[in-house]
């Protein structure tokens, strides 16, 4: 035999033991025959004088209830697997009924609990969040505060010469504003004495 045949041999059983028809057939073949299984397995005969003889032992090979009940585990094993889930939903229901005939309104289903359990933490997270950024942010005022505070001391009173230098150039400014004036003056009325020409 070579490896292609063997490799092919053990897709062939993988894929049979995969398909849960197959599988359950050949499982309860065998349990329900199991007196022919275990003679040509341990008669010691050979292979092809045990099939010789098999019809004389009166021994029967089953294959219609094997076929039957495989199809009964099947349908209702699927639905066995659901089982637990069924009963445990039936319970709630039971019990909710229960706690609303008691008058009880307080009882929280678990599904909801667990839901309500995860934002009550998604809300202290976010809430843990602003309140570190509300203290960076009252700690970055108080600072700014400060600097605030110690420029406004070092330039809150102005002193006598920082006045008087205020003032000179107030008044350089009045009389800078006062020669443009008069030059303006007199462009314009030389303008007026060449236009009357």
């Amino acid at each position: 035999m070579s490896a292609f045949d063997t490799q092919g041999f053990v897709d062939s059983l993988k894929e049979r033991v995969s398909n849960p028809f197959l599988f359950t057939f050949s499982w309860l073949f065998v349990v329900w025959n199991w007196k022919a299984f275990g003679w040509f397995m341990f008669e010691p005969l050979k292979f092809s004088l045990k099939l010789e003889r098999f019809q004389y032992t009166g021994l029967e090979l089953y294959f219609w209830w094997p076929l039957i009940m495989t199809f009964l585990v099947v349908v209702f094993g699927h639905s066995l697997n659901n089982f637990a889930e069924l009963c445990k939903r039936f319970w709630d229901l039971v019990l909710a009924w229960f706690f609303k005939r008691v008058g009880w309104r307080d009882y929280v289903p678990s599904d909801e609990l667990d839901k309500a359990l995860e934002e009550s933490n998604a809300l202290k997270y976010k809430n843990r969040e602003l309140e570190r950024d509300l203290d960076l942010a009252l700690d970055e005022n108080k600072r700014l505060k400060s600097e605030a505070a110690k420029l406004q001391e070092s330039s809150a009173a102005p002193t006598e010469v920082e006045d008087i230098e205020e003032a000179e150039e107030a008044e350089e400014a009045e009389e800078a504003e006062e020669l443009e004036e008069a030059e303006e003056l007199e462009e314009a009325e030389e303008l007026e004495e060449v236009e009357a020409f």
